[in-house]
């Protein structure tokens, strides 16, 4: 909707690449979930009280 009405007022028709979206909904959703899992993986191992340490 911003690029709507940034282009709108600037004069510059915006253009939506479906490719480009859906491959940065996936780099970043892998990401997220990699980067959220590793640090799961070492918590895990780790006693109650020393992991709320952390």
């Amino acid at each position: 909707m911003a690029s709507l009405a940034a282009g709108t007022i600037l004069g510059i028709p915006p253009s939506f690449n479906l490719w480009k979206i859906f491959c940065s909904l996936i780099a970043t959703s892998t990401l997220g979930i990699t980067f959220g899992l590793l640090p799961l993986k070492k918590i895990k191992e780790l006693e109650i009280v020393e992991a709320l340490k952390i």
